[in-house]
């Protein structure tokens, strides 16, 4: 099936593969999910190329599908899916018909069911995430209009259920990713999260160890701050309401923006998916073949398809 998507395919082959072997390669078309930029679709290569016994591998972004070959005498697909499992992504493997009700389930159902609860499971991910921001975002950007004692503790408990729930896909498949010495947008995103929630909340706990080690003064914008913190300090006699800057915005409203372009393309997913199906649903099913033989050249061959061609194709 001709696609319009241009997404080159990125072929590796295996080093060790002998030459001797004398066996034919066995060749397996695997549905990958969780994969959310090319560089994912590298990594994938690269574990397939290191297991014992792949001759080729080929995945696709695109199409969320690895093509390998590999000797069955060394190797299976159960476990090269299992070190595409090992590596933070999932597959999907053919189920048979006991295990489906009676019905054997093509592996792009299973890829479309797939998408569905990536789907619902983003969502909910979201929903909860821009809930919790959004107060979050309002106290962090008054500057210091609403101010009141505990407001850093208020923003710690909104953005704890946002990098704890909404975000731990994120720091899950960046774990992975590190595990196998690569890095991808999800280090990128736990990076930037986790930095600014680990600093925020260390600053809230404890907040007279950062009191005299952030310039404020020398920081666009936190000069109210500072002043702030100190009139705190003076109006109270005690160290414990310090105040010092936190980020506890950045964390959430990040994750929430990041979810919201994932849901986004997890319903395009979908979408792209059911016009696939469609279109392949209008591909012809039977054809009718008539054979004439000419005395003076060979025997030529008329498919008159019966089924799924535009009015005009038609011959009358």
């Amino acid at each position: 099936m001709a696609t319009n998507v241009i997404e080159k395919e990125k072929t590796v082959s295996n080093a060790d593969v002998s030459p001797g072997r004398g066996e034919t390669p066995e060749k397996c078309d695997l549905p990958i999910t969780g994969m959310t930029c090319a560089a994912c679709a590298s990594r994938i290569e690269k574990v397939l190329k290191r297991q014992p016994g792949v001759t080729e591998a080929a995945v696709n972004f695109a199409t969320e599908r690895a093509h390998v070959s590999y000797h069955g005498g060394e190797t299976d697909v159960a476990r090269i899916a299992e070190a595409v499992e090992d590596a933070g992504y999932g597959v999907i493997l053919p189920k048979a018909a006991a295990e489906s009700g009676g019905i054997a389930e093509t592996p792009e159902d299973e890829l479309q069911k797939a998408h569905a609860a990536e789907y619902r499971d983003v969502l909910q991910r979201f929903i909860v995430a821009a809930v919790l921001s959004v107060p979050v975002l309002v106290l962090a950007m008054a500057h210091g209009r609403s101010d009141f004692q505990g407001m850093n503790a208020v923003q710690l408990l909104l953005t704890t259920p946002v990098v704890l729930y909404s975000g731990a896909q994120f720091y899950k498949s960046a774990w992975a990713a590190f595990r196998h010495r690569a890095a991808d947008m999800n280090t990128l995103i736990a990076v930037g999260t986790g930095a600014a929630f680990a600093y925020s909340t260390f600053a809230t706990l404890f907040p007279w160890l950062l009191a005299g080690a952030v310039p404020a003064a020398s920081m666009p914008g936190m000069a109210g701050m500072e002043n702030h913190a100190a009139s705190a300090t003076n109006a109270t006699g005690s160290m414990g309401a310090v105040s010092v800057p936190v980020y506890f915005e950045a964390a959430s409203v990040i994750i929430a923006l990041v979810l919201l372009g994932r849901l986004l393309e997890a319903r395009a997913k979908g979408r792209t998916g059911d016009a696939i199906r469609r279109l392949m649903g209008m591909q012809a099913k039977t054809a009718r073949v008539y054979r004439s033989y000419d005395p003076a050249r060979r025997s030529r061959l008329m498919v008159v398809l019966l089924r799924a061609h535009p009015p005009w194709m038609r011959r009358c």
